[in-house]
């Protein structure tokens, strides 16, 4: 049986590990089977999976040789992800785009944390210092910015998915904030909430806007990395 025709079949042992369709070598090494499924070279794909669908089996299903299966997969789960044609190599420009990006990130992301610390964690002494609020978040913008150019300059699947994450994050904020103040202003004038003195407006500019900016942009990260982080191998 070639190599496609296994790969079609809906008994190969490789498909039944990747759906998690019952035991096949056991849980363990079923297990280490997916965590090295993304290390194997598109170039050497095809050769690992039939080394996956010869292993000899006994009988009664128990694998044969399960320390050598053990230290192959083992060999394979240190060495690092292969890139997929799709994604493309690094780059010192796809790195300055990764700092760029992931600073715009971190400025929500560090105000965030800056409000988290000052009502959870910071004393009170030091709620009213403005040098600790910038502290704070310069610190989460340059993590930010780290992890983006980290992606640009050495693609992994992990950055992958972080990458797709912090663009989503940054166009659905921008779109959901606009969105909920448009909602805002329309339930106002439908409820005829008062207007006066501007009251009503700083609540879109200031309350309104600022959590569904954030809301829908972390709503939209999680979507794009679970998906980025999918397509990794699917190209």
């Amino acid at each position: 049986m070639s190599i496609m025709e296994k790969q079609n079949n809906p008994e190969s042992r490789y498909d039944r590990i990747m759906r998690g369709q019952g035991r096949v070598f056991g849980p363990t090494l079923d297990a280490m089977v997916r965590d090295v499924d993304a290390r194997v070279p598109p170039e050497a794909s095809g050769a690992h999976r039939e080394i996956l669908e010869s292993w000899p089996m006994a009988p009664d299903g128990q694998v044969i040789d399960a320390e050598a299966l053990f230290d192959h997969l083992s060999a394979l789960r240190v060495a690092p992800e292969a890139v997929p044609p799709h994604v493309g190599g690094g780059s010192s420009a796809k790195a300055a785009a990764g700092v760029i990006l992931g600073a715009l990130v971190g400025v929500p992301l560090g105000s965030l944390a800056y409000f988290i610390a000052h009502a959870a964690l910071l004393p009170y002494a030091m709620r009213g210092s403005d040098a600790v609020m910038w502290f704070i978040i310069a610190s989460v913008i340059g993590v930010c910015g780290a992890v983006g150019a980290r992606q640009g300059w050495q693609p992994s699947r992990l950055g992958y998915a972080l990458a797709r994450a912090m663009l989503a994050f940054v166009l659905g904020a921008v779109v959901s904030a606009f969105v909920a103040a448009f909602v805002a202003d329309a339930l106002g004038s439908l409820f005829q909430v008062s207007r006066m003195e501007g009251a009503f407006a700083m609540g879109i500019v200031f309350t309104i806007m600022p959590a569904g900016g954030f809301l829908g942009g972390l709503l939209c990260a999680i979507w794009a990395g679970r998906h980025g982080w999918r397509r990794w191998r699917s190209s």
